[in-house]
């Protein structure tokens, strides 16, 4: 399937994507992320960043429906990718959402209907 939309925003260079496409990916394990995070499975950010590059163009949006520490959504953020991560744990959310803070991005609004106070990216309205 061809991925539609401005060609001006791709990131990837044509040379990154043959090589991507073609290469077997071998990364060490990551363990200085799991100490930081306390999450014990953590992946090296390589990994999500050149899935993205390789796969998304800059303002696309990224989903990853187990965000855990919040690895792909601080990728995708730094690449200029829009993002939304969904955790169940309230231990790895506050996580993501303070590792997602180091960069400037969410913003607190309150729901009128609930009134619950949700924390969204600032790309959402």
């Amino acid at each position: 399937m061809k991925h539609e939309g401005d060609k001006d925003k791709i990131s990837v260079t044509g040379k990154e994507f043959q090589k991507n496409s073609r290469a077997l990916w071998s990364f060490p394990p990551e363990t200085q992320m799991m100490k930081k995070f306390d999450h014990p499975a953590m992946f090296p950010e390589e990994l999500p960043r050149r899935l993205l590059h390789q796969l998304t163009y800059v303002d696309d949006v990224v989903l990853d429906p187990f965000s855990g520490a919040g690895t792909t959504c601080s990728v995708a953020k730094r690449l200029g990718r829009k993002y939304i991560g969904i955790e169940m744990s309230p231990k790895y959310h506050k996580i993501s959402l303070a590792r997602l803070g180091a960069t400037p991005g969410i913003k607190k609004v309150v729901d009128e209907a609930t009134g619950m106070e949700l924390e969204l990216p600032d790309w959402m309205p």
